[in-house]
């Protein structure tokens, strides 16, 4: 580290100084020369720099601001709108969006209202709003008062004086205002409020009597736009679909999309516009959650009956008792038919006919009389429990001798209200199974397949448009024309809502009267059925819940990704929008739902990875960037994997180097120039500790004398400037010889052997300076200085290096004690020396 050493602000004289003066000056450069004005009118802004040159910081800015050409601009656009008009297109015209959030922001909106920040700050000189006097510097806001001043906070008072307090004009105490009286009538994308004159106090703003002001003053009611910025984008959900189901939990779907409103206008965006802004509503949800009513349930059709000719198939139909009360049967008007005439497609030969007859018969009336007839005679055996229930035996299998019959054993109940039976699995009846199949032994031949033909009476009644009712049919003893059914509202049915308020209607029955019994509904007469009352039910807020969003997508597509989503613990107080408030996730039930989990943990494929690319090699001229190139693969729970090259496609490695900085680098085409001065300097007073002299006249300082030479240059970097002695570079600093950061040569307490050439090199140039020490008055030079042989420097180079084999160098005393020629400035003793000066 260089040690700074303070100096006066002296031109070219000698002058004192003290320290405190020397950090004065040295902590600031001087300020720059104010930089060109940001814009040409309507107000910009130019700054001065200014560098700080103390290691240990310095206090105030290193830059300053300020307003200039503030006339109007002839063509009236507004600065913010030429900056968002440098990125329209042929398909886009962006114009500017005021955002308060950062008014600094280049931020612009398209003609299909999309708000982008295209720059994340705006030119100098930019207003911060609309009307406004501040404007942006730097990418922050600054306060610009009236009086034109960066940071002054004068305003112009009610009697238009900047920096006024009011007093200056008259003015009424009362005067009329606008008050708004209704809220906006949109949110966003522009609307109306109205705006209604109000007296208003002028000191104390409070609304006072109208008549205090003067009417013939009042404004008229008014309407004024507001929320005029653009609305954002959002969830949109057309209306449900139908359910999938009538009853027994369904789904219905619908479609949902990101839109944005613009001017009424509702336009169709990408999603991801709309992923951070509201929570996406649900493309599906459950429905029609209630149990199904009794309904009848059929089997498969048989075969046919018959190998030629036409046959009859059957199918057992059974009747699935309601969820919602098992005793409800099913409407005996709509069950399915359980036979139908079949065709075989072969035609039947005369013997054939005749001997099937009599069967065919049977086999087509049998079967609706047992739908009806039977259902209500013969299995009114079956208890009002489960049980299981054996059918008749069927046929042996065989003619004559042995063989096995079957039968069936079915799991059944009896609902004594509607006289009918219902089938039920087999786990719903205790007890053991009876056996279905048996052995049997017939005789060879003995049995008949002629039966006497049963007239279905049911089925011709209802075809004659007879009512259910009015078939004369055999039923239990106690049932036929003795009960009577009406209908009685039974209480109310289960709430739509659990919370907030829902409906429910009143629970209409149709019972027994003799011993008040639910019956099924068509045992009552349908006209006199009562209306359904409706009312409101669970009116109480909803206990806080947990509100989930969707999950995002995965991090990463294998390896170990991750997917995260919002939960927010929120109450539901009200119905209706607004409804909603965040509480306190204590308020919720403990545990939460997760936030975050992992997604595709899976092996990723082997393939080529990078690294980062390294630094240019070169600032100019043609560098080259590298970069590490390997056969990986990530495997799940992220482990990585180093692969043989051969793994990986060949054709597909990325390059591990690339050009950079391929511009030529600039040529120096202007010299430097040092501003010496030929002005020989003599130090006249032995008691000052300090001097300091420019670059160029010779030099006589007494000795312990603190030199300070100053090297003025222009177009260089003076950090950059570098010294000699007797020309040869000066290359390590000690105690002796310091160098500031303004490229000054500081020698300290400087003796005989100080004495000598003090070169300052700037790039191509150079000046010189013949230093001479001279002993203070009373003050003898050693023996070993009048000897001639003094040590060099620490800082200087070594005599080895100078291809010596001494470390002294012999100065002759005429060098040392006499003027220099001030015209040459060069000494006329010559000196050896390994790296030579070339002026």
């Amino acid at each position: 580290h260089l040690f700074q050493v303070p100096w006066s602000n002296a031109n070219n004289s000698t002058s004192s100084y003290t320290d405190s003066d020397d950090q004065q000056e040295d902590a600031w450069s001087s300020w720059s020369d104010w930089s060109p004005c940001s814009r040409t009118c309507d107000g910009g802004a130019s700054y001065q720099l200014r560098r700080c040159n103390s290691l240990t910081g310095c206090e105030g800015e290193p830059v300053r601001y300020r307003i200039c050409n503030m006339q109007p601009c002839p063509d009236g656009i507004e600065f913010r709108a030429e900056q968002c008009a440098l990125y329209s297109s042929e398909t886009a015209n962006w114009t500017p969006y005021w955002s308060a959030e950062n008014p600094c922001a280049l931020t612009c909106v398209s003609p299909t209202g999309e708000v982008v920040t295209l720059a994340p700050r705006v030119r100098d000189g930019t207003r911060c709003r609309p009307g406004s006097l501040d404007m942006c510097i730097d990418g922050q806001c600054k306060r610009v008062g009236c009086d034109l001043e960066i940071g002054s906070n004068l305003r112009v008072d009610a009697c238009g004086v900047c920096g006024g307090d009011g007093s200056s004009c008259s003015q009424p105490l009362y005067h009329w205002s606008t008050s708004p009286t209704s809220l906006c009538s949109v949110s966003c994308g522009g609307g109306l409020k109205s705006a209604e004159p109000v007296c208003l106090n002028r000191v104390t703003g409070v609304e006072v009597n109208s008549e205090l002001c003067d009417a013939s003053q009042k404004p008229e009611i008014s309407s004024v736009e507001c929320n005029t910025h653009a609305c954002p984008p959002r969830w949109h959900a057309e209306p449900w679909g139908r359910c999938t189901v009538s009853c027994g939990k369904g789904v219905r779907s619908r479609r949902v999309h990101c839109a944005q409103e613009n001017n009424g206008t509702t336009t169709k965006v990408s999603s991801h516009l709309c992923e951070h802004r509201t929570h996406k509503p649900r493309s599906h949800e459950t429905c029609n959650l209630g149990p199904c009513p009794p309904s009848w349930e059929t089997g498969l059709w048989s075969g046919c009956s018959k190998s030629c000719g036409e046959g009859v198939q059957t199918r057992e139909v059974t009747c699935k008792p309601s969820e919602i009360d098992p005793s409800l049967s099913c409407d005996p008007l709509s069950k399915p038919v359980q036979s139908r005439r079949c065709t075989t497609g072969m035609p039947c030969t005369e013997s054939e006919d005749e001997s099937y007859a009599e069967k065919d018969s049977q086999e087509l009336s049998y079967p609706l009389l047992k739908a009806t007839a039977e259902k209500l005679v013969s299995e009114l055996n079956v208890p009002s429990e489960s049980t299981f229930i054996a059918e008749e035996w069927g046929p042996c299998s065989v003619t004559c001798g042995e063989g096995v019959r079957t039968r069936q054993v079915n799991c059944k109940i009896f609902l004594d209200f509607s006289r009918t039976v219902a089938r039920l699995p087999d786990k719903q009846c205790q007890g053991p199974k009876p056996k279905d199949t048996e052995r049997c032994v017939e005789t060879p031949c003995s049995f008949s397949n002629r039966v006497e033909t049963v007239r279905d009476g049911f089925a011709d009644s209802y075809k004659s448009g007879m009512s259910y009712s009015d078939v004369n049919i055999k039923v239990a003893p106690g049932f036929a024309g003795k009960s009577t059914y009406s209908w009685r509202t039974n209480g109310f049915n289960q709430c739509t809502a659990s919370c907030l308020g829902g409906m429910q209607t009143s629970l209409i029955q149709c019972v027994r009267d003799e011993d008040g019994k639910v019956s099924s509904p068509w045992m009552c007469d349908s006209n006199q059925r009562p209306d359904e009352l409706t009312q409101l039910c669970n009116v109480h807020p909803c206990p806080p819940r947990w509100n989930v969003s969707e999950w995002s997508p995965c991090s990463h597509p294998c390896g170990l990704g991750s997917q995260t989503r919002t939960v927010t613990c929120i109450h539901e107080v009200t119905q209706g929008p607004g409804n909603t408030l965040v509480v306190p996730p204590d308020r919720c039930p403990q545990p939460p739902p997760a936030g975050t989990r992992s997604c595709n943990v899976l092996d990723c494929p082997v393939k080529w990875h990078t690294s980062e690319w390294s630094q240019c090699s070169k600032p100019c001229g043609g560098g080259k960037k590298t970069r590490k190139v390997q056969c990986k693969q990530v495997l799940a729970q992220n482990h990585i994997q180093d692969k043989h090259e051969s793994l990986c496609p060949s054709t597909e490695k990325p390059p591990d180097s690339r050009p950079c900085n391929t511009k030529e680098c600039p040529k120096e085409t202007t010299q430097p120039i040092i501003e010496s001065s030929d002005t020989p300097y003599n130090q006249a007073s032995p008691s000052k500790k300090k001097v300091q002299f420019k670059i160029g006249g010779p030099a006589v300082i007494f000795q312990g004398t603190t030199v300070k030479i100053k090297c003025p240059v222009k177009r260089f970097d003076r950090a950059k400037i570098k010294w000699a002695k007797n020309h040869i570079v000066i290359k390590n600093f000690t105690t002796k010889y310091r160098v500031s950061k303004k490229g000054a040569l500081r020698i300290n307490s400087v003796v005989n052997s100080d004495g000598g050439i003090y070169t300052c090199i700037a790039g191509l140039s150079s000046a010189d300076t013949t230093l001479t020490v001279k002993p203070k008055p009373g003050q003898f030079p050693s023996s070993e200085e009048l000897d001639g042989k003094v040590p060099l420097d620490a800082g200087m180079k070594t005599g080895e290096e100078m291809g010596k084999s001494s470390g002294f160098v012999d100065n002759p005393s005429d060098s040392d004690w006499s003027h220099e020629n001030p015209t040459s400035g060069q000494t006329t003793g010559s000196h050896d020396s390994q790296e030579e000066i070339k002026t």
